[in-house]
């Protein structure tokens, strides 16, 4: 169904981004939503109040976060996958920004995740300060490379 959602949204000139959204569709996909899923949940508690998911697109896993009772910000580049997101009416707080210059103040959020982003930042040191920046000093970050 997402793939659907993103053909419909972009061009042809992002083909990038469907396939990415068509990866998560396949088995492997899938199986690695779980792991990433299952892995998040062993880190989430109850001193955890805000937490920010940096190139959260879809809101794949944004929105099971945020069912589960957490305040969550959904950070994107691009504001087509936040629109999506938004249209699934969920509290996650959509927010257009980069993930190299956060719209956010210094120690905003209690838990960090960044899925499958690292790849399509420029200057992972500037990403690295500013995911610094926001994480309240005894917080937790939690970033992956996917499909390299």
């Amino acid at each position: 169904m997402e793939v659907i959602l993103w053909m419909k949204l972009y061009t042809t000139k992002r083909v990038n981004l469907i396939l990415l959204g068509y990866r998560f569709s396949t088995k492997y996909g899938q199986y690695y939503t779980k792991k990433v899923k299952n892995f998040i949940n062993k880190f989430l508690n109850s001193d955890i109040k805000n937490l920010l998911d940096i190139g959260c697109g879809t809101g794949r896993f944004a929105i099971p976060i945020c069912k589960k009772g957490y305040n969550v910000v959904g950070l994107d580049f691009d504001r087509f996958p936040l629109l999506i997101m938004q249209k699934r009416d969920v509290d996650v707080d959509p927010i257009q920004g980069n993930a190299t210059d956060l719209p956010f103040m210094d120690e905003s959020f209690d838990f960090i995740i960044s899925i499958g982003v690292i790849k399509y930042i420029e200057h992972f040191d500037y990403f690295l300060d500013e995911c610094h920046r926001v994480l309240q000093k005894d917080g937790f970050r939690s970033c992956n490379r996917i499909y390299q």
